[in-house]
């Protein structure tokens, strides 16, 4: 076994012999070489990349809260509609189709989706400007901050443990915290949303924005032909058509089965946004702020 033995230095110069590295480094930090260093070696996606996937999530969730929005407008109009028929000499006192009976619930949830959003929007928006910032001031500005106190605490003799220490190893661990999180965070979520997500939310969009379609064919209505007079009656005869009992029953038939498979598709589609947007990135948030506190711990006990 080979035995590498330092000469033993006077306090000062030995002191000093450790500060050297200690500045170096504060002056790559300071100059933006360590930040671009890190951006190409170090971190799993650099901040351009960042934001784009960030910009891509928001623009899906734009584009889905427009659309559940427009379909919720649909299902308001479908609610307020109550279609009666008299059909005495089939049912006992008549019939009622009374389409808000079935839609109503369908467009509280709709709402609701409206609202998760709303919140997957804000969240997306945080994180966008969370990069920029960061990125702008993590490892040019904190970071150099830290190693500059620290180096002052070994040039001192602060104590091991001491509050100046304890702080140069926060400010240090936090520029570097600060630096990867959001990263190591939009590309984890990515991973996970491709791997978990992606296949579940395309199918939802697709069965809400047939739900459009299928309400608008499903409502009761009639075809009116170009050039008929008001007086004409046959528009009496139409409408009469139009509303009787068989079509009435195909109508709800058609509406409960759409709003039925559109439930499914809101809940899950929910679900992807809040797993998406709000989820993944506070329980990787968690884990990095909890490797933190242990990294600046024991930094605190070595040195």
């Amino acid at each position: 076994m080979v035995t590498v033995r330092f000469p033993r230095l006077p306090g000062a110069p030995r002191r000093l012999l450790i500060v050297v590295p200690v500045l170096l480094l504060l002056l790559a930090g300071a100059t933006g070489l360590l930040d671009s260093m890190v951006d190409a070696v170090v971190t799993p996606m650099s901040p351009t990349q960042a934001r784009a996937e960030l910009h891509r999530i928001q623009l899906e969730a734009g584009l889905a809260y427009v659309s559940v929005r427009a379909l919720g407008r649909l299902v308001a109009v479908a609610s307020s509609t109550t279609v009666n028929a008299n059909v005495g000499a089939v049912v006992n006192g008549g019939a009622s189709l009374e389409v808000g009976n079935v839609m109503q619930p369908f467009e509280q949830l709709l709402d609701g989706f409206g609202d998760v959003l709303m919140v997957s929007l804000i969240s997306v928006t945080i994180q966008l400007v969370l990069v920029d910032v960061l990125d702008a001031f993590a490892l040019q500005w904190v970071l150099p901050v830290g190693l500059g106190v620290l180096a002052i605490a070994m040039l001192i003799g602060a104590p091991r443990g001491g509050p100046l220490r304890r702080l140069s190893h926060a400010l240090v661990a936090g520029a570097v915290l600060a630096k990867l999180l959001l990263p190591v965070g939009v590309q984890g979520t990515e991973s996970l949303s491709n791997r978990f997500l992606h296949d579940r939310a395309t199918q939802s969009a697709t069965v809400l924005n047939q739900t459009r379609v299928d309400l608008v064919s499903a409502l009761p209505s009639f075809e009116e032909e170009p050039g008929r007079s008001w007086y004409n009656p046959a528009r009496v005869t139409d409408r009469v058509s139009a509303l009787s009992p068989d079509r009435l029953a195909s109508s709800l038939g058609k509406i409960t089965d759409s709003v039925e498979r559109a439930v499914e598709a809101s809940l899950t589609w929910m679900a992807v946004f809040v797993l998406e947007t709000v989820l993944f990135p506070l329980t990787i948030a968690g884990l990095s702020i909890w490797l933190f506190r242990i990294t600046v711990r024991h930094a605190s006990r070595a040195t």
